[in-house]
C-alpha cells in the first residue's frame, strides 16, 4: 500500500507539471504508469477497431505472440464468429480457413501442455447453448473430437490451475439452468472432477452454488484459481462471494473487503501486478467501472485516475508485447450500448 501511495503523489505531480506546460496529463500518467509498472487505465487509440460486441473471448496465443479475440454478439449480426489480433497498437482481422460457428459467452484458455488455445461451448446463433471444443493453431482453428465433454453451455468460468490444467465451471445449460460442475481439459479430453453425487450438474456437493456469467482467473502467488461473483439467477443482484480452486477442491475464502455483488465482471491476471484484476460487471443499479485486485487474502480496490465507462459482457487479456491487460468492448446501459472502445491497464 505505501508503494502506491508513493507512486499515486509521484503521479500527481507528473500530472500537473503537464498541465501547467499545455501537455496532456492523462497521457502523461499514463506514460509514467506503463514506464515503473503502476496501475491506471489508459485509453488506446487504434487505427483499426472489430465492430462493438458483448461477450467475446480472448487469451494470449504463444505461437503468433498475440492476443487473440473470437466472437461475440452485437454489430456484427445477432452473433459473430470473427477472429481478431492485437498488435501492441491496433486491431487486425484474420481470416482463418475454418472458424468455429457463430456465437457468444464462450470460454477459451491457454492450454499449457499443448501450448494451444483452447475454446469452449458457447451460446449459438440459434439460442442453443453449445459443447464443442476448438483450438487455435496460430493460423486456423481446428475443431477437436474428444471423448467426453461437459454438456454445452454459456457464461461459464475458465482458468488453469495449479496442476497445469484447464478448469471450466459453472454456466448456464440445457442440462442445468444453473451449473456448479467442475471439468478439467487433459489435453485430449474434457473429465468431470469433484463430482459429488456422480454425474452432478446442479447439486454438486462440496462445490460453490451454481452460476453464470463468473469471474475466474489464476493467482499467481499460488497458482490457485480465483473466482468472483456470477449470477445464480440469470440476471441481477449479482453474487459477491469468493472461491479458490487449489487443484482438487474448492474453498469459500473469506476476504475483509471485496468488490459489491455483480456478475459478468471482466477478470485477467495481470503480469505487472502480479495478481488477479476485476473490473466492472452488471449490478441491479448498472454496470460498474471499479477495479480491484486481488492481495492473496482480500480484495483491494485500485483508483486509477482515468477509467472506462461502466460495463459487463467485455472481454480482458494479456497483450504478450507490452506485458499490459487489454480491454475491448462490453455493454453498458442503456441496454444493450455496445462499445467498441480499447484500454490498457
Amino acid at each position: 500500500m505505501e508503494y502506491a501511495i508513493i507512486i499515486s503523489v509521484i503521479a500527481m505531480v507528473v500530472i500537473a507539471a503537464f498541465m501547467l506546460l499545455g501537455g496532456n496529463a492523462e497521457k502523461a500518467f499514463c506514460s509514467l504508469s506503463n514506464s515503473i509498472g503502476a496501475a491506471a487505465w489508459c485509453q488506446q487509440s487504434p487505427g483499426n477497431s472489430p465492430p462493438a460486441r458483448i461477450g467475446p473471448v480472448a487469451a494470449d496465443d504463444p505461437v503468433t505472440n498475440r492476443l487473440v479475440m473470437f466472437g461475440g454478439a452485437g454489430v456484427c449480426g445477432a452473433t459473430c464468429n470473427d477472429t481478431w489480433t492485437w498488435t501492441g497498437t491496433t486491431w487486425n482481422q484474420l481470416s482463418p480457413a475454418t472458424s468455429p460457428s457463430a456465437r457468444w459467452g464462450s470460454q477459451m484458455a491457454l492450454d499449457p501442455v499443448t501450448k494451444r488455445l483452447i475454446l469452449f461451448g458457447g451460446l449459438g446463433a440459434a439460442g442453443v447453448p453449445l459443447a464443442d471444443t476448438w483450438t487455435w493453431t496460430g493460423m486456423t482453428w481446428s475443431q477437436l473430437s474428444p471423448a467426453t465433454s461437459p454438456p454445452g453451455r454459456y457464461g461459464a468460468g475458465m482458468a488453469v490451475d495449479a496442476n497445469g490444467r484447464i478448469v471450466l465451471f459453472g454456466g448456464s445449460s440445457t442440462a442445468c439452468l444453473i451449473c456448479n460442475d467442475t471439468w478439467t481439459w487433459t489435453g485430449a479430453t474434457w473429465a468431470q472432477v469433484a463430482a459429488n453425487p456422480a454425474g452432478c450438474s446442479s447439486s454438486c456437493v462440496g462445490s460453490p452454488p451454481g452460476r453464470e456469467y463468473v469471474s475466474m482467473a489464476t493467482y499467481p502467488g499460488n497458482g490457485n484459481i480465483i473466482m468472483f461473483g456470477g449470477s445464480n439467477t440469470g440476471a441481477g443482484p449479482g453474487l459477491g462471494d469468493t472461491w479458490s480452486w487449489n487443484g482438487t477442491a474448492w474453498s469459500q475464502l473469506s476476504p475483509a473487503t471485496s468488490p459489491s455483488q455483480r456478475f459478468d465482471a471482466i477478470t485477467v491476471v495481470d503480469p505487472g501486478l502480479g495478481t488477479v484484476v476485476v473490473f466492472g460487471g452488471g449490478a441491479p443499479c448498472g454496470s460498474k467501472n471499479d477495479t480491484w485486485a486481488w492481495s492473496g487474502s482480500t480484495w483491494n480496490e485500485i483508483n486509477s485516475p482515468t477509467s472506462p465507462a461502466g460495463r459487463c459482457v467485455s472481454v480482458m487479456g494479456v497483450d504478450p508485447t507490452t506485458n499490459h491487460d487489454i480491454m475491448f468492448s462490453g455493454g453498458d446501459q442503456p441496454w444493450p450500448n455496445y462499445l467498441t472502445d480499447t484500454w490498457s491497464i
